[in-house]
């Protein structure tokens, strides 16, 4: 779906969302389609923010998986990565670069991650060309903290949602990145949640427009379809 929704050439792909919005669900949903599809496809967890259940079904179908918490290991992984892979999936650079910002105290450290945020993009960006392959990087939004322009996004479902305009964590990595898709909750119920993921900034669509609706039943069951 992801190729023919965007219709764009290889290169990263990036989406952020705040918790809870189903990032996760949506990257592993993805990583299993690739594979069951004969993509060759890696799925880096930062997090450990998925299930047994779910790393055991992408490595059933022949994912790649590797687990790296650390931010620098990340950088230099991903700098030093030979092997050929159709999709890369980085799930997410938002939450190790956090907390190395909050671990370390000095400015001068703390503007080295962002910049080291910037460098996993340049690399990724790299990546993809030589390869002529797709990555998907996982990120949060930045701190609601002082923003105060809001935007009104419409679903194409009916519903209207009013949210803070916030951008990407390490927002000024963006420049490596073409498509930015952002995720959003349309409506959440004890058991159901939809989810809306639309266009944040594109070559193919503009501002706001809805491209894909997620539907997730209980805690496994995930539903995604092109709007």
């Amino acid at each position: 779906v992801m190729e023919e929704l965007l219709e764009y050439t290889p290169d990263i792909i990036e989406i952020f969302g705040e918790t809870g919005s189903n990032k996760t669900s949506f990257a592993i949903e993805l990583a299993k389609n690739k594979a069951m599809n004969g993509k060759k496809t890696l799925y880096i967890d930062t997090e450990r923010n998925i299930t047994n259940a779910a790393k055991e079904q992408m490595q059933k179908l022949g994912v790649d998986y590797k687990y790296i918490p650390e931010f620098n290991k990340l950088v230099n992984y991903i700098k030093e990565l030979k092997t050929k892979y159709d999709w890369l999936i980085i799930d997410s650079i938002g939450l190790p670069a956090l907390g190395e910002f909050v671990l370390n105290k000095n400015q001068h450290s703390r503007g080295n991650v962002l910049q080291n945020v910037q460098a996993i993009l340049y690399a990724l960006k790299i990546y993809t060309a030589e390869y002529d392959c797709y990555a998907l990087v996982v990120n949060q939004p930045t701190s609601e903290m002082n923003k105060i322009e809001t935007i009104h996004y419409k679903s194409p479902s009916g519903k209207t949602i009013k949210m803070i305009k916030t951008d990407p964590f390490g927002d000024k990595g963006s420049f490596f990145v073409k498509e930015i898709l952002r995720t959003v909750v349309v409506s959440k119920q004890p058991n159901k949640t939809e989810c809306d993921i639309f266009a944040w900034r594109s070559r193919c669509h503009p501002f706001g427009k809805g491209l894909i609706k997620l539907t997730k039943t209980g805690k496994t069951a995930i539903e995604i379809k092109p709007y």
